[in-house]
């Protein structure tokens, strides 16, 4: 089963780092902006990577963060949209120094064997 459909509860444990991204996935590895529960329409998505979380404000699309545990910047994250909202995608993904698209995906946000990935940033 898939992020997006796990159970999801209310965190406070956010609370300094982005007041939008309080649902805490049942891993405890990500904090999403929204709970989805109806399969969303999906075709890509973005990873990037961030030291300031701001960046994360008025964020339009279903999104995760989470701790980044490699090098580089202090957090990650994904963003997701269906195959019209790309522009916007990539658009919204300026700010951040590193980021890779991801499509297609599936509705859930999985990669399959057809999925490319591109570098965009970083």
């Amino acid at each position: 089963m898939n992020w997006l459909f796990k159970k999801n509860e209310r965190s406070d444990s956010t609370k300094g780092v982005h007041p939008n991204f309080r649902l805490r996935h049942e891993s405890g590895l990500y904090y999403q902006n929204r709970d989805v529960g109806f399969p969303p329409r999906i075709a890509l998505k973005i990873g990037f990577k961030f030291d300031d979380p701001h960046l994360l404000d008025d964020c339009p699309f279903i999104a995760k963060f989470g701790f980044n545990r490699g090098e580089g910047p202090k957090y990650f994250g994904l963003a997701y949209g269906d195959a019209d909202e790309e522009q916007m995608l990539l658009e919204w993904s300026q700010k951040f120094e590193y980021v890779r698209l991801m499509k297609p995906v599936t509705n859930m946000g999985n990669e399959t064997d057809d999925t490319k990935t591109i570098e965009v940033r970083g």
